[in-house]
């Protein structure tokens, strides 16, 4: 697993796991991150509470914000999220700890070298890090949907050029009822 750390923060390596910081293109890249044990608290009294501490659903109260910058040197913001994982136990939710409630999804869409940084805004605070880069490598993706090139009722794939059909959905373009 692959961390970086400074006084402020702890950022993971989530997915792909075990991997040297290479991802394929259109795969998942998901990063956690860990913030001083202060902010951290904070959070927490607020999940507990709903009333005190740091409201990590607020963007105004906190705002995490990571900034993928591409080969070709395209700029993308992809904003964190807080999040807690539970698992079912016949009918009961039970929550599963982590020690990365932030967390960032990213899929590449260039073959290459990206670069990414982020910054943690709280209300006098600014958390910034260094760029880290990634190499994004061929894959089996077939891309992301996107509206036809050839019809404007249908979805393809933008690596293959398949037509994607949605569910009820027939090949004369008529939904099913």
């Amino acid at each position: 697993q692959i961390k970086f750390t400074k006084n402020n923060f702890e950022l993971k390596w989530l997915v792909p796991e075990g991997n040297k910081r290479e991802i394929g293109k259109y795969e998942k890249l998901e990063l956690g991150l860990k913030l001083n044990q202060v902010v951290e608290n904070k959070v927490e009294q607020f999940v507990k509470n709903g009333n005190k501490g740091i409201n990590p659903f607020d963007p105004e109260a906190i705002s995490v914000e990571f900034t993928f910058v591409s080969p070709t040197q395209q700029k993308r913001i992809v904003y964190g999220f807080y999040y807690e994982d539970f698992k079912r136990d016949g009918e009961t939710w039970t929550e599963k700890p982590t020690d990365y409630h932030w967390r960032v999804r990213f899929a590449p869409d260039e073959i290459g070298t990206w670069k990414f940084s982020f910054k943690v805004i709280l209300q006098n605070e600014i958390i910034e890090n260094n760029e880290i880069d990634f190499n994004c490598v061929p894959s089996k993706s077939k891309g992301i949907l996107q509206k036809s090139k050839t019809s404007n009722r249908y979805l393809s794939l933008s690596e293959t050029g398949e037509t994607f059909f949605v569910i009820g959905h027939n090949k004369i373009g008529r939904a099913h009822v």
